[in-house]
């Protein structure tokens, strides 16, 4: 193909020429005319031009059937899921917190009761009052990760009954040597 051929199949003003030329094996304008409509509007067709998109950049024009452009979508997703997580991890800080401070005064006692129990039988048992297996079933029920189980305690964190049941055996079997 020449060069002339080439440069009159685009040009439109050259129509004629192009059409007579033989070199320009078959280019016609209306090909060149028909793939350039559907690309670019007519300079009589540009005052009615209405894009198919609008891109807001994040401004609330108040016409709720705009979509937003992809990246302003994707930015405001990821923000909204990172607000969503900081406000969960947020509420869980809060509520364990929350948590820790009314039950640890319950542990804490719980705890100092069954220590005092211990040190109870630890007496009775150099004095040779009671066994030592007992001793050592006292330990193994008095342990605080056995006395602090959810089967004692109700779900506010109370204890279902009005006392402890496993501190009050034991107390019980101190008071009965």
């Amino acid at each position: 193909m020449s060069s002339q051929g080439v440069l009159n199949s685009t040009n439109p003003d050259t129509t004629a020429e192009s059409n007579s030329n033989p070199d320009n094996n078959n280019l016609t304008n209306t090909t060149t005319e028909s793939a350039l409509d559907d690309v670019w509007a007519s300079s009589d067709d540009e005052s009615n031009f209405i894009p198919k998109v609008k891109e807001s950049y994040g401004e609330d024009d108040g016409d709720e059937n705009t979509p937003d452009h992809v990246d302003i979508i994707a930015l405001r997703r990821k923000h909204g899921k990172q607000g969503y997580l900081d406000g969960l991890s947020q509420a869980k800080e809060e509520s364990l917190q929350e948590g820790f401070d009314s039950g640890y005064p319950k542990g804490a006692t719980l705890g100092f009761l069954s220590g005092t129990l211990l040190m109870d039988l630890k007496s009775l048992l150099n004095e040779n009052k009671i066994s030592s297996s007992d001793f050592e079933t006292a330990k193994s029920e008095l342990d605080i990760t056995n006395i602090l189980q959810q089967k004692y305690f109700n779900d506010d964190l109370n204890l279902i009954e009005k006392r402890h049941p496993v501190l009050v055996k034991w107390e019980n079997y101190i008071n009965n040597i």
